[in-house]
């Protein structure tokens, strides 16, 4: 009897400190007296009453509910929205998004909720994959951002492909990146565009037969405009190298004209006999070797890509 007792008592605790948790403090409301009339953000009407619509998502359809109030804050989905033309408040009005991943239809519609980036927890166990899971996710959720016009989402994105850069190599960068970037709108390509040349960079810094493998020569030549940017970082990322080991070696350039690196040692000492003043002897200096520079014809390489 007593245990039921310390039973019941313990449940009502519970109960009591939920609805206490519930209940707003009277020192956290803001007096009408002390309110901002001018800058007032409340609604008008209540969004709560407006019509739903499904979000069919990917090739299997996947259907997602939005309030046509969340779809203003992209005009592009929001201008897909069919007109009202349904007999039952039962019934919504649908908006197919075909192109966009299925795996990415949860993170577009939770920030058409919230103005959050959430992804679904992935049933992959291994932190590597789960990692390079949310890479390949991050650039998806990057273009179809750009494509749907919300400035938002596109930041959130950067932050998640920042994040998770060194989970994956540059060949599986460059495997989801041909994939989206013709899909780019062209404002949001110079972003995209510095990091796989950053991401290039690391790798080419890691290893400097990067642009010779076979493997990097596949990526050119299959997507036309993905092609060209990549073969112009290419050749950014090589000019900038050779630049700098010319700098290095002391091969400078003078108002545009390259100078040969020399330590101004003289080929011949030249001797000078006592009291009396030497006519002037033309002074050789030591010819110092070129440096050897490992220059890449462009033209060349492009030719020998299949």
């Amino acid at each position: 009897m007593k245990g039921k007792r310390k039973l019941k008592k313990s449940k009502d605790k519970d109960a009591q400190a939920v609805a206490e948790s519930l209940i707003v403090s009277n020192n956290d409301a803001v007096p009408l007296t002390d309110y901002d009339y001018e800058n007032d953000l409340r609604p008008e009407f209540s969004p709560y009453t407006e019509d739903c619509c499904y979000l069919l998502v990917g090739e299997s359809c996947i259907r997602y509910t939005v309030p046509t109030h969340h779809l203003k804050k992209s005009p592009h989905l929001s201008s897909r929205a069919p007109e009202r033309s349904f007999t039952s408040h039962r019934d919504y009005r649908t908006i197919e998004v075909p192109e966009l991943d299925e795996d990415i239809g949860h993170t577009l519609v939770h920030f058409l909720y919230t103005d959050e980036y959430q992804t679904l927890k992935h049933p992959i166990s291994s932190k590597a994959e789960t990692k390079a899971t949310e890479y390949r996710r991050s650039i998806l959720v990057y273009q179809a951002a750009s494509a749907y016009g919300l400035p938002l989402l596109l930041e959130r994105a950067k932050e998640r492909i920042n994040e998770f850069d060194n989970a994956v190599s540059i060949f599986e960068a460059l495997d989801i990146a041909k994939i989206v970037y013709e899909k780019l709108q062209d404002g949001d390509k110079e972003w995209f565009c510095g990091y796989i040349r950053r991401k290039l960079e690391n790798a080419f810094d890691a290893d400097d037969t990067l642009f010779a493998q076979d493997q990097f020569r596949g990526y050119v030549g299959e997507a036309p405009t993905f092609s060209r940017m990549l073969v112009k970082l290419l050749v950014e990322i090589y000019s900038d190298r050779l630049s700098r080991t010319r700098i290095k070696n002391g091969q400078g350039r003078t108002d545009g004209i390259e100078q040969p690196a020399c330590n101004g040692e003289l080929a011949e000492e030249i001797s000078v006999p006592e009291g009396s003043d030497p006519e002037p002897e033309e002074v050789k200096l030591l010819e110092c070797p070129e440096p050897e520079l490992e220059e890449v014809n462009v033209v060349k390489y492009l030719e020998s890509v299949p």
